[in-house]
């Protein structure tokens, strides 16, 4: 029998053939991830919708979809579903601020920083001791067990023959290429503003820079080794690095009567490279800076730097920060390692990104549910040195890592935390819409998927096992 396709039939066998294209995927992407849950859920949708395409197909051929009763059934539940899909990008903003740092609300006048207040501030100094200012060790050995055996210089002479600059924007995308040829996988730029400067280094003496403009660069962790499913290679071993661990990493041999897995061995390297290739690649593009003939300083994490990279990093446009406290990135969400290089090298600055993450993270909470010591708060952000955040309670997020260097708890069972497929951006755009409906949706979708619960079940553990030691301890 021979039948003619109306525009909403069109239209529905394409919406219907795309959703089920997407959860094929998706069941894919899961199966890679290592989430078995949410492969076979989204398998099973997909094997769904493949019955229905067939059964609607077979009662196009039959006709049972010509009378009027049908038709309007038909366009009824177009309507529905189309409707549906458009109040999930309608923005319902929860917060219009006035000045924002990305979506981070300025409130009043921002103080330097004193980076001695910084949580584990005596224990930098310790490790400060070892080596000049100027210098840091990126050997494996020496992150291992605190022992130096090769230095590089944050900061050196400037090549007295300046490179003569036609095009500010020009340049700038060089140095981004530069800095990717050294190993950064996100590059920004901003203007270095004085509040951002720490006002005092970790042993107490006065902090000052006056170069103009700041480039963030990032890299990102392996994502086996923070997702939710990611193994914890030395929980079963040891509650710290050991040094038969850092030995062999080193190449040293040792002899041990505990004999270390070589899954572990490697789990371990990956991980203290992706620590070490950040702060790499800063000191070798402040190097290339230095040559053009302009001063540039290379700032890396809490030891060796004297700036405040999180809130530079969201001023350079990489991300916004979470109720986490870490960086949310659209490439690696909160996985990621940044460092700074300070230059006078004059640069065109990037603008912030608005990715909707305080809406998002005021209905997840997610974060705050798997850390064992409860060192994230819940309910709404609130005014901390000017600005509007969530204040993590630091010394008692160190004092625990201190003993499980491990705990990613924060990172494995946040929804950001996921790889860089077009599934994922695809999510990420829709939570930047601003939404409630989506918001609360991909946050229940995600728990229903089985994403973060390895954190979450890791976080009861070691939190039992932490109000078990203060028991005890009383």
């Amino acid at each position: 029998m021979k039948t003619n396709l109306r525009w909403y039939e069109i239209s529905g066998g394409i919406l219907l053939i795309a959703v089920t294209v997407c959860m094929l995927l998706f069941s894919a992407i899961s199966l890679a991830e290592g989430e078995m849950r949410a492969a076979m859920f989204s398998f099973g949708v997909f094997l769904l919708l493949c019955v229905a395409i067939i059964i609607i197909i077979n009662l196009k051929r039959r006709g049972a979809l010509e009378s009027v009763k049908a038709q309007r059934i038909v366009k009824a539940a177009l309507g529905i579903i189309t409707f549906f899909i458009a109040i999930l990008f309608i923005p319902t903003d929860y917060y219009t601020p006035k000045k924002s740092c990305g979506t981070t609300e300025l409130a009043g006048q921002q103080a330097r920083y004193d980076s001695r207040k910084q949580p584990g501030a005596k224990l930098f100094v310790k490790a400060n001791k070892t080596v000049n200012s100027d210098e840091l060790t990126l050997t494996v050995y020496d992150i291992c067990v605190g022992k130096i055996s090769h230095k590089i210089r944050r900061d050196g002479p400037v090549n007295p023959q300046r490179i003569e600059i036609l095009d500010r924007k020009v340049l700038t995308e060089k140095i981004k290429d530069e800095a990717r040829s050294f190993g950064a996988q996100v590059v920004g730029v901003t203007e270095l503003k004085p509040q951002y400067v720490f006002s005092h280094d970790v042993e107490g003496n006065p902090i000052a820079i006056h170069h103009k403009y700041a480039i963030v660069i990032g890299v990102g962790m392996n994502y086996r080794l923070a997702s939710p499913s990611a193994p914890l290679p030395w929980e079963d071993y040891y509650s710290a690095l050991p040094e038969d661990i850092a030995a062999e990493l080193s190449g040293l041999m040792v002899r041990s009567s505990t004999k270390v897995p070589r899954k572990v061995v490697d789990e371990v390297r990956e991980a203290m490279q992706f620590f070490s290739e950040g702060g790499s690649a800063a000191v070798q593009l402040a190097k290339y800076v230095r040559s053009m003939g302009y001063p540039a300083r290379a700032h890396l994490h809490n030891r060796a730097g004297e700036v405040q990279i999180i809130p530079l990093a969201i001023e350079a446009g990489l991300g916004e920060m979470g109720k986490n406290g870490m960086l949310i990135t659209k490439e690696f969400g909160p996985r990621g390692s940044f460092c700074v290089v300070t230059t006078d090298l004059p640069l065109v600055p990037d603008r912030f990104v608005d990715m909707g993450v305080k809406d998002f993270c005021m209905m997840c909470n997610k974060c705050a549910r798997s850390c064992p010591v409860q060192a994230i708060p819940y309910g709404d952000p609130r005014a901390v040195n000017g600005v509007v955040k969530w204040p993590l309670d630091g010394e008692k997020c160190f004092e625990f890592l201190a003993s499980n260097p491990k705990c990613m708890a924060c990172i494995g069972s946040c929804p950001y935390n996921k790889q860089d497929y077009f599934i994922h951006r695809m999510a990420i755009y829709m939570i930047s819409r601003k939404s409630i409906i989506t918001n609360y949706l991909m946050v229940r979708l995600d728990d229903a998927l089985g994403y973060g619960k390895a954190s979450m079940v890791y976080a009861k553990k070691m939190g039992n096992a932490a109000a078990a030691d203060g028991d005890t301890a009383k």
